[in-house]
């Protein structure tokens, strides 16, 4: 509500901006600042200046539809007219809550877009863990498998061990009571033949 300082601030930034959207904003708020301070002949010249400018660089916003209302809705207020400056009013405070709305309806479109690429990415992970689960669970039956197979190995070779060890003893066994037969079957020889 400081239109004198307002108006202060945009002439003696008014002339040092190239920037379109810049330079018609302040071009506007300008009639605004005018507008408030009720000098209605310096308010329409410089709406004037605005519309012809405007118009040169072809935009259109929103942000500057509401402060064309707001200009609008001083102007009647300023002539007395407060049908007209409540109209205008409402009129920009809808504007200010579509594009509220807009806004919100987007950020929320995007939070929402957001959420369900967390969710699949979620999703994603988990199911990635859950395949690495199973091929460890895998690697460990496998594993357990081999180690089976490896302790039923080694009690073979011990079993073949012992069983090699065993007949390796029986077999010098008879071979010690093989020699020992035959010696005395000498021995036996020998003395018949000593006896004939």
């Amino acid at each position: 509500s400081d239109y004198e300082g307002a108006l202060k601030t945009i002439d003696a930034v008014i002339s040092k901006t190239d920037a379109k959207a810049i330079r018609a904003n302040l071009l506007i708020n300008r009639v605004v600042a005018l507008a408030g301070l009720e000098r209605l002949e310096e308010a329409e010249r410089a709406r004037r200046t605005y519309e012809s400018y405007k118009a040169e660089i072809n935009l259109n916003s929103n942000n500057l539809q509401s402060r064309e209302l707001m200009a609008e809705s001083l102007i009647a207020y300023a002539h007395g007219d407060a049908a007209t400056a409540h109209t205008k009013m409402q009129e920009r405070f809808t504007i200010t809550v579509q594009r509220i709305l807009t806004s919100n309806n987007n950020s929320t479109a995007k939070l929402l877009a957001n959420l369900e690429n967390s969710k699949e990415r979620q999703a994603e992970r988990e199911a990635g863990l859950e395949r690495e689960a199973q091929l460890n669970q895998a690697k460990i039956q496998q594993q357990q498998k081999t180690n089976i197979l490896l302790i039923i190995l080694t009690g073979i070779l011990g079993v073949s061990a012992i069983s090699a060890f065993a007949f390796a003893r029986y077999r010098d066994k008879i071979s010690k009571t093989l020699a020992i037969k035959t010696e005395e079957a000498l021995s036996a020889d020998k003395m018949k033949s000593e006896f004939l």
